[in-house]
């Protein structure tokens, strides 16, 4: 079998296409959305300040077509790393928010939690990967 007719490649080779095509539209719409707040009023608004959704659903279905697609050895690896960075941001989270309570810290936006998770699958994500070499 050659390596172009490697399942698992040809599958990663779909999802990099797939993933780049949605952020490449995240980013153009998310872009045109921001410029529409200062011109339309409701409901448009709230339509414009949704959109960018519809791009992260393609990235949605992508990583779910790759993880369908991957062999088990790989999709192991991937929700491993997912687990631990949910787990790990959750117990941060509520951590955060025990101190947050009595005032002793700022509220932080919702994308600060997103952030969070994603720094953390990409460390474990590296951590487990290496642990496999």
């Amino acid at each position: 079998m050659t390596p172009s007719q490697n399942p698992t490649k040809v599958a990663y080779r779909r999802f990099v296409l797939e993933m780049s095509v949605a952020m490449g539209a995240y980013f153009v719409v998310l872009l045109a959305s921001r410029a529409y707040f200062s011109t339309v009023a409701q409901p448009w608004l709230t339509v414009a300040a949704l959109a960018p959704a519809i791009p992260l659903l393609a990235a949605f279905v992508s990583v779910a077509k790759m993880l369908r697609a991957t062999d088990e050895f790989k999709r192991k690896m991937i929700v491993d790393s997912a687990a631990f960075a949910g787990s790990l941001t959750a117990l941060l989270a509520a951590t955060y928010g025990f101190a947050e309570g009595p005032g002793m810290l700022p509220h932080p936006s919702a994308w600060a939690t997103w952030f969070v998770f994603m720094t953390l699958w990409f460390a474990s994500a590296l951590l487990i990967k290496a642990r496999y070499r």
